[in-house]
């Protein structure tokens, strides 16, 4: 493996577990802040819903701007962006503004000292990513396959049409709704029971022990039976 591809992937990988540590701490926090900041219980599932519907809406723009410019601009603006929210939410939180809650893409009061952790995340995640070079899509173009390769992609109605790409993603769609369900619930719970904002981070920790077990599962035969176990583990 060519030195600069080993350096980048070390350097993407630390950048993945920060995007990973502020996801899941928005995901635990953002239900608990909603109705902490609004007092209705009825709406325990908007905040989370608001926070994964904009990642969603912002995944389309993100993919094409990243053809154009390139990976790592794209990557490093979403770690400031992702630093803004969480400022954002934090400030909402102090002043009891829901208007700003929803702003930064999560909701409440009384919660600004856990939001205010998720600004290290992404300012470690900028940091990271700042040190990859030179960009990956220019290491892809640098490959010759990638240089004469003058095909043009697949519709993706006969993408989705291909062995096995059904079943992977009612697999990915499933397993990303358990680990949400379980993440957004879990905070209103605890919190709920006496436990302090702060213990979110413990059942972050709980939620992440299994996951090098769970990648070297999936990643062995049989696989179908392996990628359901990597699934319910963490669950």
């Amino acid at each position: 493996m060519r030195a600069d591809v080993r350096r980048n992937a070390f350097l993407l990988a630390g950048s993945l577990v920060c995007n990973s540590g502020a996801f899941q701490l928005a995901a635990a926090l953002s239900s608990l802040t909603l109705v902490a900041v609004t007092g209705v219980k009825g709406i325990l599932g908007l905040g989370p819903a608001i926070f994964l519907a904009a990642g969603a809406i912002a995944v389309g723009p993100a993919g094409r701007l990243v053809d154009r410019t390139g990976r790592m601009p794209v990557i490093r603006g979403g770690f400031v962006l992702g630093g803004i929210g969480c400022g954002t939410v934090a400030g909402g939180c102090a002043a009891e503004s829901a208007f700003l809650v929803g702003l930064g893409l999560a909701l409440a009061g009384g919660l600004v000292g856990p939001w205010l952790l998720g600004i290290p995340f992404m300012v470690a995640g900028f940091i990271v990513t700042s040190f990859v070079r030179p960009d990956p899509m220019v290491i892809a173009a640098s490959y010759p396959a990638e240089r004469h390769d003058t095909g043009t992609a697949a519709p993706l109605r006969e993408i989705l049409r291909r062995p096995g790409v059904a079943a992977a993603i009612v697999a990915v769609v499933v397993s990303f709704s358990v680990m949400a369900s379980v993440m957004n619930l879990s905070g209103y719970v605890a919190v709920g029971r006496g436990h302090n904002e702060g213990d979110v981070f413990t059942m972050i920790a709980d939620a992440s022990w299994a996951s090098p077990i769970c990648v070297r599962a999936s990643s062995r035969p049989p696989l179908p039976c392996s990628a359901a176990w990597s699934t319910a583990a963490p669950a």
